[in-house]
């Protein structure tokens, strides 16, 4: 994915709240462009490998079954 400049260096904020980093999991995965330059990320954050990134690269890890529709080009209009 190329990630544009306006993604800041730490890549996360907790808004002032230590706390949400406790439950917090940052991974990248293939992320390219001037965003993607994981120098000044939070601590916390992982470059990814493909066998990692694996199980969020489908859509039913979000159980994407029960809340998102199935594309439909007729919807889009020219």
């Amino acid at each position: 994915m190329d990630m544009p400049g306006i993604i800041v260096p730490e890549g996360w904020s907790d808004w002032d709240d230590p706390q949400r980093d406790a439950t917090m999991f940052y991974g990248e995965y293939m992320c390219t462009g001037v965003g993607a330059n994981m120098t000044g990320r939070v601590s916390y954050a992982k470059p990814l490998t493909e066998q990692q990134a694996q199980i969020y690269l489908d859509a039913s890890y979000v159980d994407a079954d029960g809340w998102l529709k199935p594309f439909n080009d007729s919807l889009i209009v020219n």
